[in-house]
């Protein structure tokens, strides 16, 4: 495919992905419209352009020199002087070329062929990514273990598993693979990745224990000796922990996962799709003792493993800023940070008037699925729990080994909200839904809570890839951290991240057989009874 064609066919995605680089070039357009017209009405056309692209990017602060251009553009044509006109005339094209030198970015690999364009993407990552440091990546080890393996693949669907394998382990939820165009390959990859299913899940419990959950009494398992909460110590005749651990996998769910916290409780649910036509499965049965049966697999595992995963995560379709009262606790679930600023202020005083109105005791912040947006959003959130101006997040670039701040963004208090809160998060909770929680969880009537922590990515998007086969794929260049400039959150090389759970919410058999088969909201079940026989201080 040639350029020209690939950019028709995707026209609309391009076109989403540069609509940074889209205001620039109108923006310049004008400064050099002009330069020959010398109408002063063309310099005010900067100020509207920058007022849409707020709009559309939630007040973008990394586009924050073009908005200083604009309002030089306004100075500029406010002034009959020659010298001052053209001064900062000369500075806004300064600005605007130095701008899409530094920060524009995105690369078109498409043509390539896999070989060629797994080592652009390779070089691309060792480059850009701004956590390479934090996560200590070696990237030559990491070529030598792939690029052998891309020199053998002779079909699409492998090169999905493989491309996918490969960005798993940068363990960064932010570096994942999107479809362009309505790519049935990639789903296709993912379902024969996961092509078993043996009629039963498998779970990881606090205990450290992996058991049968989802064992009917109709199913061959069943029959065979397996009950439901039975512990397995063997998959396919190999220890159950080892398969996990060298498991190499597809992320079904979304977003990717990042930190080994929440793995934990997910790489179970992929194991059980994965095996022989015919599976040994070894567990401990009713009467204590060592079992081995076989079983063959009567399905594709793939939707299975989408199904648990919902549950257990309690995935829904509540709206942004759903409000609730139960009894004296107020319950508010915010799914992102994409809503218009404005609307954002004008819901939360809403909410809080009734959290007033209602005379609740206790708030349960709902952030869990909370798929991030704008960090500006997020510190106007944060705002309603404090009193006090404080710093929210810095972001920095990697220069030479060293982060180098680029900006700072703080919240303005004016408390509204002092009731006792509890946060409950998941392992969906990412980006910007993660850094909300971050800051919340320092105040002292404030706690969180979970099955697991966090995601643990929080990095921020600026460069974007294209692969063969119209796949995207992003890579995160700009890092999130406190008032030291260290890194927050972010899962590191150990795959440690997140955030640190105050109110650990347990996983036992109970809490399977609520999720799983009652399919009820434990979690809210349970800290809604925590509020009712504690008191956070």
């Amino acid at each position: 495919m040639d350029k020209t064609t690939f950019f028709v066919k995707n026209k609309n995605v391009i076109i989403m992905v540069l609509k940074d680089l889209i205001i620039e070039i109108l923006f310049l357009l004008v400064i050099i419209l002009y330069l020959f017209k010398k109408k002063n009405c063309l310099l005010l056309i900067p100020f509207i352009l920058c007022f849409i692209h707020i709009k559309i990017s939630n007040e973008n602060l990394l586009f924050k020199t073009i908005y200083l251009a604009a309002f030089l553009s306004i100075i500029a044509s406010l002034t009959n002087k020659t010298l001052i006109k053209q001064t900062l005339l000369t500075i806004i094209l300064i600005i605007l070329v130095g701008y899409s030198i530094t920060t524009f970015k995105i690369q078109n690999f498409a043509s390539l062929n896999y070989i060629e364009s797994f080592n652009k993407l390779h070089e691309s990552l060792k480059e850009n990514y701004v956590l390479n440091k934090h996560k200590n990546i070696n990237y030559d080890n990491l070529y030598q273990k792939y690029i052998i393996e891309f020199k053998n693949i002779n079909n699409e669907i492998k090169y999905y598993q493989l491309l996918e394998n490969y960005l798993n382990e940068f363990n960064d939820a932010h570096i994942g693979i999107k479809s362009l165009t309505n790519n049935t390959k990639l789903e296709e990859a993912k379902e024969s990745f996961y092509n078993r299913y043996y009629d039963f899940n498998i779970f990881f419990l606090d205990n450290k224990t992996y058991v049968a959950t989802g064992v009917s009494r109709e199913s061959m398992a069943y029959k065979k000796g397996l009950r439901e909460g039975n512990i397995i110590t063997k998959w396919n005749g190999k220890d159950i922990n080892n398969e996990i651990q060298s498991l190499k996998y597809l992320n079904v769910s979304i977003p990717n996962i990042s930190n080994k916290n929440v793995l934990n409780y997910y790489l179970p649910i992929y194991l059980s799709a994965t095996g022989n036509e015919e599976n040994e499965i070894t567990f401990i049965n009713d009467k204590g003792k060592k079992q081995v049966i076989n079983l063959k697999s009567i399905d594709n595992g793939y939707k299975y493993i989408k199904d648990n995963i919902k549950l257990f995560t309690k995935t829904n379709e509540e709206e942004n800023f759903t409000y609730k009262v139960f009894n004296n606790t107020s319950y508010l679930k915010i799914t992102n940070e994409k809503d218009d600023i404005k609307y954002v202020k004008r819901t939360m005083d809403k909410i809080v008037d009734n959290i007033n109105k209602d005379e609740s005791k206790n708030l349960i912040l709902d952030l869990r699925n909370n798929e991030g947006g704008s960090d500006l959003v997020g510190s106007v959130i944060a705002s309603y729990f404090s009193t006090n101006d404080y710093l929210y997040i810095k972001e920095s670039i990697l220069k030479n080994s060293k982060y180098k701040k680029i900006n700072e963004m703080y919240v303005n208090g004016y408390k509204k909200i002092n009731i006792p809160t509890v946060i409950i998060v998941n392992g969906n909770t990412i980006s910007a839904g993660e850094i909300i929680a971050y800051n919340l969880q320092k105040k002292e009537n404030i706690k969180v809570a979970g099955l697991t922590s966090t995601n643990g990515s929080i990095s921020t998007v600026k460069k974007k890839i294209i692969m063969p086969g119209n796949i995207l794929i992003s890579i995160p260049s700009i890092a999130c951290g406190d008032e030291k400039n260290s890194v927050i959150i972010d899962s590191d090389n150990k795959k440690n991240g997140g955030i640190k759970l105050d109110i650990k919410i347990p996983i036992n058999e109970d809490t399977i057989i609520k999720i799983f088969n009652e399919k009820i909201d434990y979690e809210l079940e349970y800290i809604l009874n925590y509020l009712n026989k504690e008191k956070i201080s």
